[in-house]
């Protein structure tokens, strides 16, 4: 999926290092590094997943899934059966092929500035 200029510029402005750094207390995040370079993350607010990013570079190559796999193990062992999250239509077929259900579409408002994303959820087995 292709983001307007809008779009883009809005996520740079919201996703700035200081309100990254803002969220970290509240979240339980993971990181994949390769070759010594962080790759991906992952992060749980509550029972959500509130978000999954690999690098462009680092895309194909099973670090999502493996990531994803480990996230959604650490939720059970916190005693979450459900988790939810909102995803982009670029991601919605790995999360699918993941396991994941799609059950409405929602719009997010960031900076003045709509995204429509699919809201999605999982039930974990214990």
């Amino acid at each position: 999926m292709h983001y307007s200029r809008d779009q883009l510029s809005a996520w740079k402005r919201y996703n700035t290092p200081a309100r990254i750094r803002q969220h970290m207390p509240e979240r339980t995040t993971f990181c994949a590094f390769g070759a010594g370079r962080l790759c991906a993350t992952i992060a749980l607010g509550g029972s959500e997943l509130v978000g999954l990013y690999v690098s462009p570079g680092s895309r194909g190559k099973g670090i999502g899934r493996s990531l994803l796999a480990h996230f959604e193990s650490f939720a059970v062992t916190q005693g979450i059966a459900r988790l939810h999250l909102t995803s982009t239509a670029s991601a919605l077929d790995f999360y699918v092929r993941n396991g994941w259900h799609a059950e409405h579409t929602v719009v997010l408002n960031i900076m003045g500035v709509d995204f429509e994303e699919t809201f999605m959820s999982k039930r974990l087995n214990p």
